[in-house]
């Protein structure tokens, strides 16, 4: 998730900054954006999906509502991409 805004540090500097998931102002919509990475995960030996908060500070990562928010967003995209994951 990013907010689309060019800062020029490290290998983002095409992508922009680094946003929480539910920010007002990313501009990916993670859900829908998930099931391209994600198809035919199965055959691609994909098992499992994660979240990696290293660009986030210590403070972003100390704030529970960080954490609920991501795991609802996971949960969406294992809803929405992964039927077959959650039986």
């Amino acid at each position: 998730q990013n907010d689309g805004e060019v800062h020029g540090a490290g290998s983002h500097d095409k992508t922009g900054k680094h946003c929480p998931a539910d920010d007002p102002n990313g501009k990916l919509d993670i859900v829908k954006c998930s099931g391209y990475w994600l198809k035919d995960a199965e055959k691609r030996g994909i098992k499992h999906i994660c979240w990696d908060g290293c660009m986030f500070p210590n403070a972003t990562l100390e704030d529970p509502h960080t954490w609920n928010t991501i795991l609802d967003t996971m949960i969406k995209v294992r809803d929405t991409h992964c039927a077959s994951q959650t039986a």
